[in-house]
């Protein structure tokens, strides 16, 4: 399953990065539920783009303690 990166929201449309650093611009309302800046998305089945909550997570966590590194030097 394809998965991209919610880079921002503009307006009606979110823009999302994909594994190949190419975007994508999608209207909101091909999302299935509220997404936000950073989100990790899938398309899924039903043909609406949905969040998947435990990527989202786990790239949140990997990002802060790449901060945390940077920033403890």
């Amino acid at each position: 399953m394809e998965t991209f990166i919610v880079d921002r929201i503009e307006n009606t449309v979110a823009v999302l990065e994909t594994v190949n650093r190419t975007f994508l611009q999608v209207p909101l309302s091909d999302f299935a539920e509220q997404v936000r800046e950073r989100d990790v998305v899938f398309l899924g089945a039903d043909g609406k783009y949905h969040t998947d909550t435990a990527k989202t997570e786990e790239r949140k966590k990997r990002l802060f303690q790449l901060q945390k590194n940077i920033f403890s030097e």
